[in-house]
């Protein structure tokens, strides 16, 4: 009796053994699949993120330029902000230098009317004048005449 239990559980040892190697190796084989379906998923969640980081960098990048275009658009319209304002106060000191001028001239030619009208009224005295002795002088020659 004693070798045929021997026997019985070393053929229940052996059973059991292989059980548990089929379950070992069935969970390996599942444990095997698992690691690789979640190095699968580990490579693209990678990817995914080496992606967004090149998209990210690329968006800083263009941001950077755009920054650089608005702050190079901010310098040139100042630039032609102060250009316009240097022009409008050259144009305002030139339209004050043509008010000035323009008066200076409007005396200028208020004197030299004023002088061509005193010139007139003199070359009218002495045309008067003239007629008057030519006049007298041709009165006195025709007296002579009649003696």
């Amino acid at each position: 009796r004693g070798g045929r239990n021997d026997l019985l559980l070393r053929v229940k040892l052996a059973e059991a053994i292989k059980s548990r190697n089929q379950a070992e190796e069935s969970f390996l084989g599942m444990k095997r699949g698992n690691e690789a379906k979640i190095t699968a998923a580990f490579n693209d969640h990678r990817l995914q993120l080496d992606r967004v980081a090149f998209e990210l960098a690329s968006k800083k990048v263009e941001r950077d330029g755009l920054r650089e275009q608005i702050a190079g658009r901010q310098r040139q319209s100042l630039d032609e902000r102060a250009a316009s304002e240097s022009l409008e106060a050259e144009l305002t000191a030139l339209r004050a230098d043509f008010g000035r001028t323009s008066a200076e001239r409007d005396d200028q030619i208020e004197s030299f009317n004023e002088t061509v009208e005193k010139v007139r009224a003199e070359a009218e005295d002495l045309r008067r004048q003239l007629e008057t002795e030519v006049a007298r002088k041709l009165s006195l020659l025709a007296r002579r005449e009649r003696r």
